[in-house]
């Protein structure tokens, strides 16, 4: 066997590209090969992997390679390892060389890679689908704990590259999505697909240049941004499948067929389709069975207009909506299918389904009620003029069947109020928790237990078990404090429920943190307690856990538990679908109130400031039912589900103790379009808004251009607007990012319509201890603590912590 000297730079810098390459040092002299001629032909494959050292030894890195030169780039978490090694294989000839990776001296993001739902890279060329996920990653250098911006763009430029200029109007997530770089140098968002209803239209409104149409794949590309730097980089292309494409047929020569008498076949009827039979109905005719969602997470379907208001009747051509309320059910992927039901021969016609998901309790989704789906419906009799639809709502084994609207082909159509209309939302009262269990709490508490089962520390004795299966007593320790017993075979300290190391224990942030917070020991509790400042404070999962995104939150704790998959560390990796298992199972346990955990109730807001539960509503018997809480006609969707409950319950709460019966909010999260064209709008009709710099820099922009025409005007303004915010400046204080919004929901409130004493209702908010700081123009009322007055303010504008 020969030894393989490896050449290349034993002391790269992180981020950065090197190249390494082999030389062969044989015993023979001058290095000549005794060889036969005849063997050299068939020289092995030069196999290259990279090592590193663990706890438990050295193990492969997955990135194996071929080639006489090779190249490897060291990222972030190259830095934590105990030594990191290149190994080379050809046949029985092997070689290794030790590398010492260096810290970099500028901040960059060397890649961004797309992955599937399974956190696989998707491989280039695959065709996935719009029914599917994409996950973002990107990898940073020496940008630990800074926030990243991930946009998912349609690429109309020619070849691989991306050309902002031709891209420009093809952003497909108006709002960007955040995450913040962790300690391995990663930041990741997923981009569900189902949710961006437009972009299947947004892809096909442009094509590349030279080209007739999309064709039969979408490409989309996504771009993460430092947001406190001018750091930006761009994925590769992956390949949507254009549901909308039509291929042209090509033309078949064929030879003149002699006539075959056609063989008879009995016709096979297919069976008609039906309603599941034990799906829960809400019906508000006459004679109508209801049947409720024995889960309770289904609570209705019904038809709105554009409005909102519930329609009892609507005509062919009519575009209406479908309203879904559901309870615990984000991001949920249900079923929609709306029936023609017969009364006189008692079947039911399916006319349309579609698949949605779910965003949050209240849903919507649109159909066009065309000549075309009234047709399919047709059976003879009244059917060919007057139909009546219900919608069916399948999740699994659930399903939820709407009260029947007829459809005719000359009703009158609801009406359009003139001018600014209001949504009203009369929210469902929730059934009372005699537990009074925080939903927020339990799911963490859930992924607590979940993590115990691959450390072997799920029963009781799991608080004094050293790693390696041995307790406390065993050396004469107790739980005053952390126990430091060094076990030689496993190289470790690891204690506790959480197997954790006394490094961790006794780390400055963490034991600065201990002692603001007077956790001084190492008890059950204080454990619990450790475990969940892991989870918020260092792997910041928390928003995956209450989002329901549990491989979310499984992806950024396996570096922190290798018995988590995906965390590499070459140890046993517990099944991904077993632990999630558990987690519902212990979620369940959680909600009832059974828990073998220590912790104490209100734990998230205790130490962590997160107040997500202190809220919870109240069932009372009083006439809360009747508090109105309105969006105004011109707000979007989009810009309504941002708004949580607890903000709605605490406005209707100082709605009902000021004597108020209704709220109006005129605004809520704002996307830099949306700011850039009420900029415009308030300058083009002579109403100038007082702003402070950088709102004065967007103005600038419009003063420069306004003679180019509206659309180039608000183009170059959206430009300026996301140029500040890349700098960490707010042009309004409504033009934040989704994330920040989650964390402070921003809104206005009119004092002119809605409120009959607003004077009173700025006061009774301004009790809440949630609420941040409200901006008021009534002179009378003047500034107060948190309340502000600003004669140039067109509202009450309002920002509850959350």
């Amino acid at each position: 066997m020969n030894k393989l000297t490896i050449l290349g730079n034993t002391h790269p810098i992180i981020g950065k590209k090197e190249m390494y390459s082999i030389v062969s040092l044989t015993n023979t002299r001058l290095g000549l090969s005794h060889t036969p001629f005849g063997e050299l032909i068939k020289t092995p494959k030069r196999e290259w992997d990279v090592m590193i050292q663990t706890k438990t030894g050295w193990r492969k890195a997955n990135n194996n390679k071929e080639g006489d030169r090779v190249p490897y780039t060291f990222g972030q978490k190259s830095l934590k390892y105990k030594g990191i090694k290149i190994v080379v294989r050809q046949g029985e000839d092997y070689g290794e060389l030790i590398i010492h990776p260096q810290r970099a001296k500028e901040q960059r993001i060397s890649k961004v890679e797309l992955l599937d739902v399974n956190y696989q890279k998707i491989p280039k060329g695959k065709k996935i689908s719009y029914k599917d996920t994409i996950i973002a990653r990107a990898y940073c250098i020496e940008m630990f704990n800074m926030p990243i911006s991930f946009t998912l763009w349609e690429d109309d430029a020619n070849g691989e590259g991306h050309n902002p200029m031709i891209n420009g109007l093809n952003r497909i997530n108006l709002i960007p999505v955040f995450d913040t770089v962790n300690e391995d140098g990663i930041a990741q968002v997923s981009f569900r697909l189902p949710e961006y209803t437009l972009a299947v239209q947004i892809a096909n409104a442009r094509t590349a240049l030279g080209e007739k149409d999309e064709g039969a794949t979408h490409e989309y590309y996504v771009t993460a941004d430092a947001v406190e730097s001018h750091i930006q980089k761009a994925s590769a292309n992956v390949n949507v499948i254009n549901p909308t494409y039509n291929p042209v047929p090509t033309r078949k020569r064929e030879m003149p067929k002699m006539p075959i008498p056609p063989v008879i076949k009995p016709e096979i009827v297919p069976a008609k389709p039906k309603p599941e039979m034990d799906s829960p109905k809400f019906a508000i005719t006459p004679g109508g069975k209801n049947r409720e969602d024995v889960e309770g997470r289904l609570l209705s379907a019904e038809f709105v207009d554009e409005n909102g208001n519930k329609l009892h009747s609507s005509r062919v051509g009519t575009l209406v909506f479908l309203k879904i309320l559901a309870k615990d059910m984000k991001d949920k992927k249900v079923k929609i299918k709306i029936w023609e039901e017969d009364n006189f021969l008692w079947t039911h016609d399916l006319i349309f389904e579609k698949d949605l998901v779910l965003v949050g309790d209240t849903n919507f989704t649109w159909v066009h009620l065309t000549r075309k789906l009234f047709d399919k419906a047709k059976d003879g009799g009244t059917d060919s003029s007057r139909q009546d639809y219900f919608i069916e709502v399948i999740y699994r084994e659930t399903s939820v069947k709407s009260a029947v609207m007829p459809v005719t082909l000359d009703a009158i159509p609801t009406e359009v109020s003139k001018g600014r209309s209001a949504a009203v939302i009369k929210e469902p009262i929730s059934e009372k928790r005699e537990d009074k269990i925080c939903e927020c709490e339990a799911k963490v508490k859930a992924f607590m237990r979940m993590i115990r089962i691959g450390e072997g520390t799920e029963d009781e004795d799991g608080y004094t078990r050293i790693v390696g299966g041995s307790s406390f007593a065993d050396y004469g320790k107790n739980m005053s404090t952390h126990p430091k017993v060094y076990i030689s075979k496993y190289d470790s300290t690891a204690a506790g429920a959480y197997q954790i190391t006394k490094t961790n224990w006794n780390s400055d942030n963490f034991a600065s943190w201990r002692n603001d917070n007077n956790v001084n020991d190492f008890s059950k509790e204080s454990q619990d307690i450790y475990c969940v400042y892991l989870i918020i404070k260092k792997k910041k999962a928390f928003d995956n856990i209450n989002s329901g995104d549990i491989d979310g939150a499984i992806s950024k704790c396996s570096k922190e538990w290798a018995s988590l998959p995906g965390a590499g560390y070459g140890q046993r990796e517990e099944s991904r679908e077993k632990i999630k298992e558990k987690y519902k199972d212990f979620l369940k346990q959680e909600l009832r109130g059974s828990s073998n955990l220590y912790i104490k109730a209100g734990f998230l807001e205790k130490y962590f400031g997160i107040n997500c539960c202190k809220d919870l509503p109240k069932v009372e018997k009083s006439d809360s039912s009747d508090i109105i809480v309105e969006f105004d006609g011109n707000i979007e969707e989009e810009r309504r589900k941002v708004v949580s409950e607890k903000t709605k319950n605490i406005l209707k709460k100082a709605a009902k103790s000021s004597g108020n019966k209704k709220v109006v909010i005129t605004s809520t999260i704002r996307s830099p379009r949306k700011q850039a064209e009420a900029m415009y709008n308030n300058e083009k009709n002579g109403k100038h808004i007082k702003y402070a710099t950088p709102g004065r820099q967007v103005l600038d922009i419009y003063n420069q251009t306004k003679s180019f025409g509206r659309e180039k005007t608000i183009n170059a303004m959206i430009e300026k607007i996301v140029e500040l915010s890349k700098q960490g400046k707010r042009v309004s204080l409504h033009c934040v990012a989704e994330s920040e919004y989650a964390k402070l929901n921003i809104i206005d409130v009119s004092y002119i319509k809605g409120l009959t004493d607003y004077k009173k209702f700025i006061l009774d908010v301004a009790n809440d201890s949630s609420v941040f700081k409200i901006i008021h123009p009534i002179k009378s009322i003047g500034t107060s603590g948190k309340i502000n007055y600003d004669e140039g303010e067109p509202a009450i504008h309002i920002e509850i912590k959350q």
